[in-house]
């Protein structure tokens, strides 16, 4: 019976042994999977026992601030909330250089659109424009073909070349 339960804890201290240097070498992802949740716990854990601790003390303590536990989460909350704003400020001042960014976007093409329609104007004002000749050797004919004399009758100017008749 003796030899049974020696036997027993001496093969139980090899797996043991095994299973240790499996879990070192990382070939069991599954336990370290088990080891990080159960580690992971018992911090929040511990946690929330301070947190438990310090408001008990906090009721059997006329100071508040005296109580090192509490005085380090007054600071950490503190830290928090400074760095909370910080990255909130961040946040906005990013947020309004893009839509300074998008708004001067939006004033020059604005500006390159006013622009290619004054361009545009320009050129069609240049191809309606009048041109002049000089009409030195030619003659010049009024045509009005209703006969009448008040209405206005077309301009046209023949060249001593053309003229046929």
């Amino acid at each position: 019976m003796k030899t049974q339960a020696a036997a027993y804890w001496i093969a139980l201290a090899v797996f043991g042994l095994v299973l240790h240097s499996e879990y070192r070498r990382g070939a069991l992802p599954a336990l370290h999977r088990v080891a990080g949740r159960a580690g992971s716990a018992l911090c929040r854990l511990t946690t929330r026992a301070e947190r438990a601790f310090a408001v008990a003390t906090v009721f059997s303590q006329k100071s508040t601030l005296d109580h090192p536990l509490l005085a380090s989460a007054y600071a950490r909350g503190l830290a928090q909330a400074e760095s909370d704003l910080q990255r909130q400020q961040a946040r906005d001042q990013a947020e309004q250089l893009r839509d300074f960014a998008r708004a001067e976007a939006a004033m020059v093409r604005t500006q390159a659109d006013l622009e290619r329609s004054q361009i545009d104007r320009i050129r069609w004002c240049a191809r309606s424009q009048m041109r002049l000749s000089n009409t030195a050797n030619r003659r010049m004919m009024v045509i009005n073909p209703a006969g009448r004399a008040k209405t206005s009758g077309q301009v046209v100017i023949v060249d001593d070349d053309d003229a046929d008749f």
